[in-house]
């Protein structure tokens, strides 16, 4: 059989540049042809060729042992002759050769079928990548002017940063010239506020001095005056003696000489006595004058020399129509003042462990917070919530004044200790201090937070706020001197009689006194299980010896500790069903009162 060449196959590769479509028809007409040419002209050999090999491979096994005998026979000789015996031996039979040629053929076809396609599979992806090729280099292209385009973008940037790098050196230079200034002019500034502190301070102690030197020379005028009146006087009587001596016998014989040594006695004594007499009333109006400015400054008349532990209630009355904010006893009687929503204060007489009502003061358009009385026990300070303070006198029918000027509602109102000033403090951030002679307010201090309640002793007024801090303030220079930080609202704050303890209760269910003395230090805390601050206007207070605080819960118990010891001393419950919102303790000791949110005054004694 000839061998199957493909000279127009190989003779098509010489063209590279042929497309995939017709590279595959030219193969195909190729294939055609091969078969019409060669195919079907040997049709029959390849039949018989076929056959030929059928029965060839049936004397396979015949042949395989007849050339092991042929080998085992001729082993010597061809051993003595090795290269004649092996060139005769690579002789072999034609059959053998054809079909090792035939063999090699297929093979060949094979390979070259194979070789074939893998030359198209070459040229296709040879293609593909020519096209990758020229879409990379057209992306290179872009991506080269997108690269130019940064570098130039980098540069300019690389400008601007060095520019504002310079700009930005410059104004760390002006900076630090500023500051550099800042702090030589805070210098000058301290230095000058330490020179002004210094300057006030010999101002102050300059004045100090005046005013003493002022008041001795005062004294001594005042001495040297009355030495003179004194000497003067009795220079009179001196000089008037004489005058009644020189009367002639005539006279003194006749009727009229008593007369005249009466009446020269008369003119003597007169004139005696007057400056006498002026110098005493002088003296005395001196001394109404020291009393009534002395009055200012002295507590209550009365005094209660043991408070009496309250064990039970005595009374309960619905005092009020609507909820009971306030209430308080007079500092000379056994009166009591309640007020609440319902925009009354009701007077109390307590009557042989009795609350008998006494009369009604209606003037107020909204509800009452707070009620003081001043400590002659005849004026009333009530505060409201539009904002405004009345003052009330005791037998009148309406306030004297009403001090308005707060923006919120004031929650508590307190007599300073000269009783013509009031002090209050309101949610508008502000306490204001009103002189009540005119009615008028001459100083506002402004705080940080809302004021919950008010103390007033000689030149000092101390706050309670909602940030949970106590202040005091000094009233004449309205600067902040301390503040005391607690652990939950401030809502009421009260001081013993002899103003050294102050008693504070906070929304954090606790009570804390504070002691005025030293450095205004936290002394002691009263707690109790149960007790709980009901509401940001709960009142808790000293009683008139400073031996006992009480206070309201929540829940409607009232709670006493004893101060001493710092131990409960009693829990009474059951007596009212809301929380208590206010407690006041008699001047004399002996009576407590608590109001509550359920309308309710109940009287509370040891009896």
């Amino acid at each position: 059989m000839a061998a199957v060449t493909f000279p127009a196959v190989s003779g098509s590769w010489s063209k590279a540049n042929m497309s995939a479509a017709a590279w595959k028809r030219h193969i195909i007409r190729q294939l055609k042809h091969r078969d019409r040419t060669q195919k079907y002209m040997y049709q029959d050999l390849i039949k018989s060729y076929n056959k030929l090999l059928e029965r060839t491979k049936i004397f396979d096994p015949l042949n395989e042992r007849l050339q092991v005998e042929f080998l085992n026979i001729f082993s010597d000789h061809l051993n003595s002759r090795l290269d004649v015996t092996s060139t005769v031996h690579r002789l072999e039979d034609p059959e053998t050769l054809q079909l090792q040629h035939q063999k090699e053929v297929t093979k060949l076809e094979k390979t070259n079928g194979e070789l074939a396609v893998q030359i198209y599979e070459l040229g296709q992806n040879l293609q593909i990548k020519q096209k990758e090729l020229e879409e990379l280099q057209s992306r290179l292209k872009g991506v080269e002017g997108f690269f130019s385009g940064v570098v130039k973008r980098n540069v300019e940037l690389h400008e601007s940063v060095k520019k504002i790098t310079c700009e930005n050196t410059n104004i760390k230079q002006r900076y630090d010239e500023l500051l550099k200034q800042h702090r030589t002019k805070e210098e000058e500034l301290q230095k000058i506020t330490n020179d002004l502190s210094e300057a006030t301070a010999g101002i102050v102690k300059l004045k100090s001095l005046q005013a003493d030197d002022m008041n001795n020379d005062n004294d001594r005028e005042c001495q040297a005056r009355w030495a003179k009146q004194l000497a003067s006087a009795a220079a009179k009587v001196i000089d008037t003696t004489p005058k009644t001596v020189q009367c002639n016998e005539d006279t003194a014989n006749t009727d009229e000489a008593p007369a005249v040594i009466r009446r020269a006695f008369r003119s003597a004594s007169a004139t005696f006595l007057s400056p006498i007499f002026t110098l005493k009333e002088n003296i005395l109006y001196k001394m109404r004058r020291v009393e009534s400015l002395c009055d200012d400054f002295k507590g209550p008349s009365f005094v209660c020399w043991s408070s009496r532990l309250p064990t039970k209630a005595l009374e309960i009355v619905e005092a009020h129509e609507s909820d009971i904010n306030a209430a308080k006893f007079s500092s000379i009687s056994q009166t009591l003042a309640t007020g609440g929503d319902d925009r009354i204060i009701k007077l109390w007489d307590v009557v042989a462990g009795r609350l008998e009502s006494r009369t009604s003061l209606q003037r107020s358009s909204s509800g009452i917070t707070s009620i003081e009385f001043d400590p002659t026990g005849y004026r009333i300070l009530a505060a409201s919530y539009e904002g405004a303070v009345h003052l009330w006198e005791v037998n009148a029918c309406r306030p004297t004044y009403v001090l308005t000027g707060h923006r919120h509602k004031v929650t508590a109102a307190k007599f300073k200790s000269l009783y013509h000033q009031a002090v209050t403090g309101s949610f508008d951030r502000t306490l204001k201090i009103w002189d009540l002679n005119r009615g008028a307010c001459t100083d506002t201090i402004q705080v940080s937070s809302y004021c919950s309640d008010v103390v007033s002793l000689e030149f000092l007024v101390i706050s309670g706020h909602h940030d949970k801090k106590i202040r005091f303030w000094d009233c004449r220079t309205k600067v902040c001197t301390n503040e005391i930080p607690v652990e939950g609202r401030v809502t009421s704050l009260n001081v013993t009689c002899d103003h050294s303890q102050l008693l504070s209760c906070s929304r954090d269910d606790t009570l804390k006194v504070v002691d005025l003395r030293k450095m205004n230090c936290c002394r002691q805390t009263f707690r109790a299980d149960g007790f709980k601050c009901g509401s940001d206007i709960t009142k808790a207070i000293f009683s008139p010896d400073g031996s006992f605080v009480t206070a309201g819960s929540a829940d409607g118990t009232l709670f006493v500790w004893n101060v001493k010891t710092g131990k409960l001393e009693a829990s009474l419950a059951g007596q009212h069903n809301s929380c208590v919102n206010a407690v006041t303790w008699s001047t004399s000791g002996e009576y407590v009162v608590s109001v509550d949110r359920g309308k309710k005054a109940v009287l509370w004694s040891d009896y």
